[in-house]
C-alpha cells in the first residue's frame, strides 16, 4: 500500500507507539499513520519542513515555500514534481495554503 499523502517524520513515533499498543503523551507531535496503513482516508494537512529562517509547507497537492526576505513560491507538487513553474500568489489556492503555512509555522 502506498500512502501519497504528506507525512512527516514526526509521525513515525505516534504510529510506532499505536502499532505496539502504548498510549502517547499529550504532547507528542506527530500523527499516527496506522489510518492510512489500514486504507483509511484521512483529511489533508499541512507539513511544515523548516531550513534557517525559511519555511515551507505541503498541504495537498501544493507547496509553497517562503523565504527570510518575505518573498514567496508557490508549486502545484502533484503535476510539477521538480517545481520549475511558480504558480504565485494570484494562484485560486495560494491564499488557503499561505494560512496553512502561518498556521503549521505558529505551532
Amino acid at each position: 500500500m502506498w500512502i501519497t499523502t504528506p507525512v512527516s517524520t514526526a509521525d513515525v513515533g505516534p504510529t510506532v507507539l499505536e502499532l505496539t499498543g502504548t498510549t502517547a503523551q499529550d504532547n507528542v507531535i506527530g500523527t499516527s499513520l496506522c489510518p492510512e496503513l489500514r486504507g483509511e482516508e484521512r483529511p489533508v494537512r499541512a507539513i511544515p519542513t523548516f531550513l534557517s529562517d525559511n519555511v515551507d509547507v505541503h498541504v495537498g497537492k501544493h507547496r509553497i515555500i517562503r523565504y527570510r526576505d518575505g518573498t514567496t513560491q508557490f508549486y502545484n507538487f502533484s503535476k510539477d514534481f521538480w517545481q520549475q513553474k511558480n504558480l504565485g500568489q494570484g494562484h485560486r489556492n495560494y491564499k488557503a495554503a499561505e494560512d496553512a503555512l502561518y498556521q503549521t509555522a505558529r505551532a
